[in-house]
């Protein structure tokens, strides 16, 4: 209910703006309406009678699903791996916020986010879902353990966007695993992991780190103009 009362309260806020008076009773009927379209065109994305491009369609313009039976159902899609790999991703983009409150679905993020064999659109969609809940209590409290063990997975994933989410988080959180990695790319004047200057802006975030001796060697003989 929390989760629900916080992301209706984000998707009106632009409706009160500084100086303009709006009364109580207007917004909230403007809410239920809102509500009600969406529940609407949810509907149709759950349609499996409805082609595959038609489903997406209804939902392209709502960012979230409010009617607790429909995100059940949408929860059941993401999980279903008989389900076409962009539905699932779709029904993962409109169900992320309640993944704090979700053993099940928390935890397959975590196994989808280090699985380079997970189908690309939900990987995809699994990593702004992550990226979206960095500072939620998923990301800083119930799952930061295994998300942490995780993500130490991803450091040396094939694709560069997950390595940065994955170096970035942990870095926020300064982990040694991961500090240790950029500090050895520095001295080998490598740049598989990272480009060097993220690799230093990261490594930065650390001031009592142990990385200033690789980055006075950079700073000597630069890679690059940059």
């Amino acid at each position: 209910m929390k989760t629900l009362i916080y992301i209706i309260a984000l998707q009106f806020f632009s409706i009160v703006c500084v100086g303009q008076n709006v009364a109580k009773d207007q917004l909230v009927r403007e809410i239920e309406a809102y509500k009600a379209e969406t529940y609407k065109a949810v509907t149709q994305f759950l349609n499996p009678q409805l082609d595959l491009q038609s489903r997406i369609n209804a939902v392209t313009k709502y960012p979230f699903i409010y009617d607790a039976q429909q995100v059940q159902k949408a929860k059941e899609i993401v999980l279903n791996n008989s389900q076409a790999t962009q539905l699932r991703a779709v029904a993962l983009s409109k169900i992320f916020v309640y993944v704090p409150d979700d053993e099940t679905l928390g935890n397959s993020l975590i196994k989808w986010i280090q699985d380079t064999q997970t189908p690309k659109e939900l990987r995809n969609e699994t990593l702004n879902a992550l990226s979206n809940l960095t500072f939620s209590g998923f990301s800083t409290f119930s799952k930061r353990q295994e998300l942490t063990a995780a993500l130490r997975n991803v450091c040396r994933d094939p694709e560069l966007p997950f390595r940065q989410f994955a170096f970035s988080f942990l870095m926020d959180h300064n982990d040694s695993f991961a500090q240790s990695l950029l500090i050895e790319q520095l001295e080998q004047s490598r740049t598989d992991l990272l480009p060097t200057v993220e690799c230093l802006r990261l490594l930065a975030l650390n001031p009592k780190g142990d990385y200033l001796p690789a980055a006075y060697k950079v700073l000597q003989n630069p890679p690059n103009k940059e």
